[in-house]
Formats: structure tokens, sequence, C-alpha cells
């Protein structure tokens, strides 16, 4: 659910001078599977990898198992963590004309109300919880979807699977492959059990996605400042300015890269000590 409101008052301080205030309030609850059919590391990824960073900086190595357990509001357990729920954005702005009829201001400005000068600030945060869920459910590397292959590509006409009724779906097949020595051999694997907690199966090498569960949310100061001044002749000029200022931008990291474990007493670092050895070899 998501709610957003906004409220805005000006003020006349004086007849040629207005300021603005405003103020936007966001209501943004991270998304969650309805049907209870969520899962989440049942350990914070992201004190997981600073305990992980510190062990390095330790000449230490870190890497206990995660398993993965039911989350989600349907289960009774915390959502997504994803960024701030309840946002408070303020804007601000003030126009000015100067009423200089004489002196320096008025060789400056010219005369009253033919300068023009606005200025405006403003918070701007990012909704981005929705696309970050929606990535992982479509990848299956957070435990909102699965996908699973079966090992029946080798298959010729004389040992393939045959079907022996309408309603019976067969299971295994003749075909020999290296997988299965002995026929008859299993063609469709096991769906998973679905008992939590549950810890993936260790392999070689792997690749997958995690999820920052501390995210904050991303936002951005947001500024223009104007001047316009009416020339002879009809003729009017005006420059603008217009910046931004991105804070807590998300970005993605390869974390999986091996540890540049340091000495402590030295500070001499494992990856320098291999740029060592391949230069000295």
């Amino acid at each position: 659910m998501s709610f957003e409101t906004y409220g805005q008052d000006s003020w006349r301080v004086t007849p040629n001078l207005v300021l603005t205030f405003g103020l936007r309030y966001t209501l943004l609850q991270p998304p969650y599977e309805t049907t209870g059919t969520q899962t989440a590391p049942s350990v914070s990824l992201n004190d997981w990898f600073s305990r992980r960073f510190a062990a390095m900086q330790a000449g230490q190595t870190y890497a206990p198992t995660v398993t993965f357990n039911l989350s989600g509001q349907a289960n009774g357990k915390h959502r997504i963590g994803i960024g701030t729920t309840r946002i408070f954005a303020p804007r601000f702005a003030f126009a000015w004309s100067p009423s200089t009829d004489s002196g320096l201001f008025h060789k400056l400005f010219g005369r009253s109300w033919q300068d023009f000068d606005s200025r405006w600030y403003g918070i701007y945060y990012d909704h981005f919880g929705q696309g970050i869920t929606n990535s992982f459910d479509r990848n299956g590397s957070f435990g909102l979807s699965t996908s699973i292959s079966n090992p029946a590509g080798a298959q010729d006409v004389d040992t393939s699977a045959r079907f022996t009724d309408l309603f019976t779906i067969p299971t295994t097949s003749q075909q020999i492959t290296s997988d299965c020595p002995v026929a008859p051999c299993s063609i469709i694997n096991p769906a998973p059990s679905g008992s939590f907690p549950v810890t993936p199966p260790t392999t070689a090498f792997s690749i997958t996605w995690g999820l920052d569960d501390k995210l904050k949310t991303p936002y951005s100061h947001v500024f223009d400042f104007s001047i316009t001044r009416e020339l002879p002749s009809g003729f009017v000029f005006e420059a603008a300015y217009v910046g931004r200022l991105g804070r807590r931008l998300l970005q993605e990291d390869d974390l999986a890269m091996p540890l540049d474990i340091r000495d402590p007493k030295s500070g001499t670092g494992l990856f320098c000590c291999y740029d060592a050895a391949n230069q000295s070899g």
C-alpha cells in the first residue's frame, strides 16, 4: 500500500517578497506475497557482509552458512526491508522583485518591478521497492520463485519416455546418460520439499543475487535559481540554473570476490602479496 499527500502555503511578507512553504508526506509499504510463499535469509545480509569485512581487516575469514526461512506479513513476519516507509519531504521557495527607485540598487536592478528573482528548493524521494521486488521475483534469487530444469534433453526415438495412459505423465525413460548409467533413468526431478528453514546446497561455483535488508530510501536535493530582467524595447532577459544532488543512490556490487585478508601487524593485504609474487616471478 502507498499513500501520498501534499500541502502548501504562501506568505506575502512585503508587496515584493513572497515565501512559499510545502510538505509532502509519503507512506511506502514494501510489497509482500499475500499467499505466504515468500522466504528470506535467516540472518541480516547487511550484518553478514559487515562482519565479513571486519574479519578480513583483522586477518580472518568469515563464511557462516546462510539459511532461508519463511518471511513476509502473510507469515506473521517482517516484510522486505526496503527503505523508509514514512517520508517527509519539505519544499521551500521565494519570489522577490527589488523595489529600487534610486541609489546603487536602482542602477543595478533598474526601476521597481523591472527585475524578478526566484529560488526553489525541495527534497524528492525515489519509489524503488516495487522494481527490486519484481526483479527478484522473476529471477528467483530471493525466494519468491523457483526454477526447476529437467534432465530430459538427450532423448531419442527408441529410448524416450512412453505415455501409458491419458492421465499419467511418464517419469522415467530407457535413455542412458553419464548421470544415469543404468536404465530406467528419471527424467523429472522431484519438486522441492517446501519445508523451512532450508539451506541451499553447496556447490563448487555458483552466482546468485542478494538484497541489502537495511537499504535506505534514495533521495535528491533539487534546487533552481532564476533571474528575469526587463530590457528596453519590450525585450526580456531570463537566466536560470537547475541542480540536483543525489543521495543514497542504489548500486550493484560484486561481493563474492575472494577476501583481501590483511596481516594485522604489517597491514599488507593478500592481493598485494599476489601482485608482488607475480612481478617477481
